[in-house]
């Protein structure tokens, strides 16, 4: 959505308990991405996530995009392979995070163009995901990569790893915006008031 994501959010949420067949009474805990992603997607999911878990007393899991979009890669497609979630900022970069098959940070999560990534990547065959990975493929013509077609984060993998971490009693991320970019905008010089 580009707009409204904050009349749609909570509407939804209902619809879908509904369509489970569940009450807020049996939900045990909230999940949400924390980005990165659109500012006003990120603020709205938080906001309305915060709310739902003070409303009900529940813990709050974070789970960032590079977690959920990776989760939901085929265990037989990854075997042996770094993987890449590439995640297009709409500004002719990407964000970016890398974990080798061991389960050991490649690259940490940052924002990279995409001419600069490949000093960046695990010398290693890759798993290519993300809606950016189209703008690294062309890129990466000497690398073994396998490009898994999973754009963005997925409702179920966010939940499955927030039950996995909630069952374990693991806090996961802190719901938290996820940014990776500087904001935008600054303090006006003179704290914005004109100067005599």
């Amino acid at each position: 959505m580009t707009r409204g994501h904050a009349e749609a959010l909570v509407p939804m949420v209902d619809e879908t308990l509904r369509e489970a067949g569940l009450g807020f009474p049996e939900i045990a805990a909230i999940a949400v991405t924390v980005g990165p992603g659109s500012f006003t997607g990120v603020r709205a999911g938080l906001a309305a996530a915060r709310g739902l878990a003070l409303a009900r007393d529940l813990p709050l899991i974070g789970i960032d995009s590079f977690a959920a979009i990776a989760h939901a890669l085929p265990a037989r497609e990854c075997a042996g392979r770094a993987t890449v979630v590439a995640i297009d900022t709409k500004r002719r970069d990407l964000y970016l995070s890398a974990v080798f098959a061991s389960g050991e940070t490649a690259v940490e999560p940052c924002v990279a163009r995409p001419e600069d990534v490949i000093g960046l990547l695990p010398a290693a065959p890759i798993a290519l995901a993300g809606d950016g990975r189209h703008m690294l493929r062309p890129l990466l013509q000497e690398v073994d990569v396998r490009e898994i077609a999973i754009d963005g984060p997925d409702a179920r993998d966010v939940a499955l790893i927030a039950s996995r971490l909630a069952a374990s009693r693991e806090t996961g991320r802190p719901a938290l915006p996820l940014y990776l970019r500087e904001p935008e905008a600054v303090v006006p010089k003179f704290g914005g008031r004109l100067r005599p």
